[in-house]
């Protein structure tokens, strides 16, 4: 019986992360169920479960002092949830991961990205 695989793309791909994805990664890096976090943050559990969802997002003036808070409890970067993974290739798939169009072998990149051949 053939292998299926859920990925409806063909080749590799790279999942990006969401804000949620990141604030979940974030709670459990602290060791804190969603109540603990949320109190720690000055929110509501039921919107740190929106938050680790995907169902809402904070509103873009709150995104950087909450990231820094966060960066205070867990000591990760605050920056990094202020990064967005740009989709690579053709979109996402259905799964929201973004596939990677490998190069083909024996092609050239754009002149000035390849290293000089020597002469010698």
């Amino acid at each position: 019986m053939p292998k299926t695989s859920l990925n409806s793309q063909p080749g590799p791909y790279v999942p990006g992360w969401t804000f949620g994805d990141k604030f979940r990664k974030a709670r459990r890096i602290s060791g804190l169920d969603q109540r603990e976090f949320a109190v720690k943050l000055g929110l509501t559990p039921s919107t740190v479960a929106a938050y680790e969802g995907d169902r809402a997002t904070p509103r873009l003036r709150d995104v950087t002092p909450l990231a820094k808070s966060i960066q205070m409890l867990t000591g990760i970067e605050h920056t990094w949830f202020l990064e967005f993974d740009a989709p690579r290739g053709g979109g996402t798939n259905l799964h929201g991961v973004t596939p990677i169009r490998p190069r083909t072998l024996g092609t050239v990149g754009p002149e000035g990205f390849e290293p000089p051949t020597s002469t010698v």
